[in-house]
């Protein structure tokens, strides 16, 4: 048996009895009440104690009426059959998910998913056909990370693409250890998503070996790329004359 509460049509809840050490919540069922468009909350307060909402269960979305989803970066796991025969057209599985399970985003004919975004840099364990059969699905991941999903994915091989890399257009100082500044379309220093997909940094100064750069908290030696993730890579241009291209 579960605690349960209800919001915006969703339903979360929580074991009634026995632990629940890591105070997590399951997304479990919907009401009459959910519309097509829908955002899973990261926490949910039941009982007055405050919940991080980490998994979305087993048909808990089965059959509903629903066209879009947005799932929070505190989903781990989406059990199977949690979104089937649905009308999803389109989703994004953030960095957090670990485990999508069997038919989670199915149909019983031809699934409504076209496209599917997944942010982790380790792909997800997929049960079978975690995205349905349709041969149209264009699946794009972390750029650097395409043959790791299409060896674990092996299903939807041919469906993998890899995103474009993120552009960032700045300068290097010669002391040790610079910090790259004046971002092009950014806060000076404020970079986002550096896990996700390849930055390409073009410098306005030789960057030679041995020479160091750090964006954030994140190296980049003189030899132009440090692999990070599963693959995922920075890469750095460098123009002598001190221009940026």
């Amino acid at each position: 048996t579960t605690i349960t509460t209800t919001i915006d049509g969703i339903v979360y809840s929580i074991p009634k009895k026995g632990s629940n050490n890591n105070k997590s919540a399951t997304v479990s069922d919907y009401s009459e009440e959910m519309q097509q468009t829908i955002s899973i909350l990261n926490s949910v307060i039941i009982s007055g104690n405050d919940y991080t909402v980490k998994k979305i269960g087993e048909y808990a979305f089965d059959g509903a009426n629903l066209n879009n989803v947005t799932i929070p970066n505190t989903i781990e796991t989406i059990e199977a059959n949690a979104f089937y025969n649905t009308s999803i057209t389109e989703v994004t599985i953030p960095e957090s998910v670990t485990n999508i399970g069997d038919y989670a985003f199915g149909n019983d004919n031809t699934s409504s998913l076209v496209t599917l975004v997944c942010k982790r840099t380790t792909p997800p364990t997929i049960g079978t056909n975690s995205f349905g059969t349709n041969s149209n699905l264009i699946i794009t991941v972390p750029e650097g990370c395409v043959n790791a999903y299409k060896t674990a994915w092996s299903e939807y091989a041919d469906n993998i693409q890899g995103e474009d890399p993120i552009v960032f257009v700045g300068g290097s100082g010669s002391s040790d250890w610079n910090v790259i500044s004046n971002w092009s379309g950014l806060p000076n220093g404020e970079i986002s998503a550096l896990a996700d997909k390849d930055v390409i940094i073009r410098a306005a100064a030789t960057i030679a070996d041995g020479d160091k750069i750090e964006v954030n908290s994140y190296k980049i030696e003189g030899n132009g790329s440090i692999t990070i993730e599963d693959g995922c890579q920075f890469i750095v241009h460098a123009k002598s004359e001190g221009s940026v291209t």
